[in-house]
């Protein structure tokens, strides 16, 4: 009859300094924590048991106990955690804040194209650097995915045309996402990505009427 051996479990991290980094949904930070591992256990020897002596009697002294000096050192940190707040912005349109049917209207936000962060957690060098995803919404059943925050007339790549005049609410929802590197070693951002959702009222007049024979 044979039996499977039991595997080890393989420790999360075996390095002196532990750092993870992880988003927060709920605040909308990044979170970057950091703990020192713990040392080694000593490995324990056993020994052949021996005989006891016999104890002897003892004397007791009477001695005067001298004052102890205290020193107190500075221990480093176990643990620290920084937090950086992810960037926010606003919906922009051009032309703004209304626009006319039949003629595109270019769309944007003020949401960098990454997000960097450069700092040093218990001796540990951490960069991290995260990414947006855009989901533009127009407000009339269409939108548009992409990485690019869009821009102004000329160069803007997001833009939307109306066929009808009205008012849409239309708004754009971006969603963090990254990695960080740690001693050389890179790994994904933890934790639910952060979604942000930047929103914006739009009036569309009728466009001009044109007369023909």
């Amino acid at each position: 009859m044979s039996s499977t051996p039991a595997i080890a479990a393989i420790p999360e991290c075996t390095t002196k300094v532990c750092v993870k980094v992880y988003t927060d949904p709920t605040t909308h930070q990044l979170v970057i924590s950091a703990k020192r591992n713990g040392s080694f256990p000593k490995p324990v020897v056993t020994h052949p048991s021996t005989p006891r002596p016999t104890p002897r009697p003892t004397i007791k002294r009477t001695y005067k106990p001298r004052a102890s000096v205290v020193i107190k050192s500075k221990r480093p940190s176990l643990a620290d955690q920084l937090t950086k707040l992810i960037p926010s912005g606003h919906l922009h349109t051009q032309p703004m804040p209304s626009g006319l049917v039949g003629v595109p209207m270019y769309f944007m936000t003020d949401i960098p194209w990454e997000f960097l962060a450069a700092v040093k957690i218990l001796g540990v060098a951490v960069k991290v650097r995260l990414q947006p995803y855009f989901v533009f919404t127009f407000g009339d059943g269409t939108e548009i995915s992409t990485l690019s925050p869009g821009g102004p007339y000329p160069y803007g790549t997001v833009t939307h045309t109306y066929p009808k005049s009205g008012d849409y609410e239309a708004s754009v929802s971006i969603q963090w996402s990254g990695s960080y590197e740690a001693d050389g070693v890179e790994s994904s951002v933890g934790g639910n990505p952060i979604t942000q959702v930047l929103s914006s009222t739009i009036h569309i007049y009728p466009g001009p009427t044109k007369f023909t024979q």
